[in-house]
C-alpha cells in the first residue's frame, strides 16, 4: 500500500484532467464518474459528497486508497468487534481532515471507515477511490457508531444511504453506498457482464492503472480475517 499512497496524490493533483470531470457533477448532489472499471481488479473513480453528507460506516473487504482532488475529505478509521446479536463495539482509531496532497489507505481487516464532508471544514469534497476489486462481490459489514450497532451486508448489497452529517462529527461512511443506479445514470455506464470501462486520458493515470510491474497491484484483491 505504500505505492499507492505514494501514486494517488499525484493523480489527485492533475487539475486539467479533473477540472473538466468535476465541472460536470452538480456541487449541491452525490456524483459519481468512473476513470476505470474492469470486471474485476483495481478501480478507479471519481466521487462528490455534497456539503454534510457522509454515509454509514463499513468495510470494504479490499484494499482502498483514497485522496482528495478539490475541497475538504473527513476520513475516520474505526477499531470495531461485532457481537452476533448486531451490538458492536467500535472506537474511533484515527481522524483525519484531508485536502490535496493528503491520502488515506487501508487494507482489511484494519478498513472499517467513513469519509465524506462535515461542514464547517471547508468546502465539499471531490475525491479519487482507487479499489482493489469490486466490493460488492465480498460479504461485508455496515456499522452505526452512533448506535453501536453493525449488520451484515451480502454480496451485491451496497448498504444504506448516505445521511446528513448536519455539522456533527463525521460517523457515517462508506465508499458511495447506492452507487451501481448512480454510476449509470451519471456516467452513462451500463455495463454487460465482463465489460470494462477506462475513460481516462491522462497519461499519469493510464499509466498508473496499467502497469503491473509498479508493486501497487501485487496486493492480493481480498485479505481474509
Amino acid at each position: 500500500m505504500d505505492k499507492v499512497g505514494q501514486l494517488l496524490p499525484g493523480l489527485a493533483a492533475d487539475e486539467e484532467f479533473f477540472a473538466p470531470l468535476i465541472a460536470q457533477m452538480p456541487s449541491e448532489s452525490m456524483g459519481v464518474h468512473w476513470l476505470a472499471q474492469p470486471d474485476r481488479g483495481p478501480r478507479l473513480v471519481l466521487v462528490h459528497r455534497p456539503a454534510g453528507v457522509m454515509a454509514y460506516t463499513h468495510s470494504h473487504r479490499c484494499w482502498v486508497g483514497i485522496a482528495p482532488v478539490r475541497g475538504v475529505e473527513t476520513h475516520q478509521r474505526w477499531h470495531a468487534v461485532r457481537h452476533e446479536d448486531g451490538r458492536a463495539e467500535l472506537s474511533l482509531a484515527d481522524e483525519r481532515v484531508m485536502r490535496r496532497g493528503d491520502v488515506a489507505t487501508l487494507i482489511p481487516p484494519d478498513d472499517v471507515h467513513n469519509h465524506g464532508h462535515v461542514l464547517g471544514t471547508g468546502p465539499s469534497p471531490y475525491s479519487i477511490i482507487l479499489l482493489g476489486d469490486d466490493m460488492l462481490l465480498f460479504e461485508r459489514e455496515e456499522y452505526d457508531p452512533e448506535r453501536r450497532t453493525w449488520q451484515r451486508l451480502a454480496p451485491g448489497d451496497p448498504g444504506r444511504e448516505n445521511r446528513s452529517a448536519a455539522g456533527r462529527r463525521a460517523y457515517r461512511s462508506g465508499c458511495a453506498p447506492g452507487l451501481r443506479a448512480r454510476m449509470a445514470r451519471l456516467t452513462g455506464i451500463g455495463r454487460s457482464p465482463g465489460s470494462a470501462t477506462c475513460s481516462m486520458t491522462s497519461p499519469a493515470l493510464t499509466k498508473a492503472l496499467s502497469s503491473s510491474a509498479s508493486g501497487c497491484w501485487r496486493i492480493p484483491t481480498r485479505l481474509r480475517t
